[in-house]
Parts: structure tokens; sequence; C-alpha cells
């Protein structure tokens, strides 16, 4: 049987799924006025910034697809295994599409809101993307055994 918790981390999960620039505004509802975000980029509060991370994500971007892979309830805790693939619309990174593999932790407080969004993945992905340092990066990783291909 499904808990009244689970459906908010399933109802917030899916909205995440499907979510493009014009569906940002409806996932604010599940959120708490003093939300975190945080990923090896950002580290924000409040639904105004949350805001502004998946807007500067969406027009950064030609592509984006997120996809859920498993999932994990405990009492006020999720976690998510997952991928993001996309194209980049700077100069900076890229033209072909990249996938980043992570996993999400995620909190819900007393009121059933969404609290808090932690997101664990390799930052070095994007690096390694950047035309003159993403070389430097992959000889790095290459030379020291991290590579996994």
């Amino acid at each position: 049987m499904i808990n009244v918790k689970e459906n908010v981390f399933n109802e917030y999960l899916e909205k995440l799924e499907g979510l493009t620039l014009e569906k940002i505004s409806p996932i604010l509802d599940i959120l708490s006025e003093d939300v975190q975000f945080k990923d090896p980029f950002n580290n924000v509060k409040g639904k105004a910034a949350y805001r502004g991370i998946f807007e500067k994500a969406f027009t950064d971007t030609k592509y984006m697809d997120f996809k859920i892979h498993s999932k994990s309830f405990t009492e006020n805790i999720c976690l998510c295994t997952w991928t993001l693939n996309f194209i980049s619309s700077s100069k900076l990174i890229t033209q072909k599409k990249i996938q980043i593999k992570g996993c999400s932790e995620i909190l819900l407080n007393s009121e059933q809101l969404i609290c808090a969004h932690i997101d664990y993945w390799d930052s070095s992905i994007l690096f390694s993307e950047i035309p003159i340092l993403g070389k430097i990066i992959k000889y790095l990783v290459n030379r020291v055994g991290l590579n996994n291909n």
C-alpha cells in the first residue's frame, strides 16, 4: 500500500521526468517555501531560486531528457537513480549529446512538501566536454586509471 509520503515523492519524480520550461510552475506547488536544491554547481534555497536553476537549464540546452531508473523510500527520504541526456546550447561545450548518471536525495518536511533535492553526480563529465580543458581531463583520467570504459 502506497502512503501519502510516497505519493508526494512519486508525484515529484513524475513531474521531474516530464519537466519542460513550460511545466516548471506546477512542480513548485509541492515544494516548501525554503526548498533547497543542491548539485555540484549549485546550492540554492527558496522556490524562486529553484525555478531559476531549471529555467537556466532549459534555456542553456537544445535538448534535454531525464529518466528515473530506481527509487527507494524511507520515512521522509526518497533516494533515486537517474540519467540525464542533453545537448548544450553553450559554445563552450561540445554540441553532442552528453549523458550524466546520478542519484538524488529528496527530503519531505512535516507538511508533506519537498524541502530538499540534493543531486550527486560526477561534474568532470561536463568539464571534459570543454574543448581544451576536456583533453587535459581525459588525459588525466586515463593516466590515473579512473576511466571505466
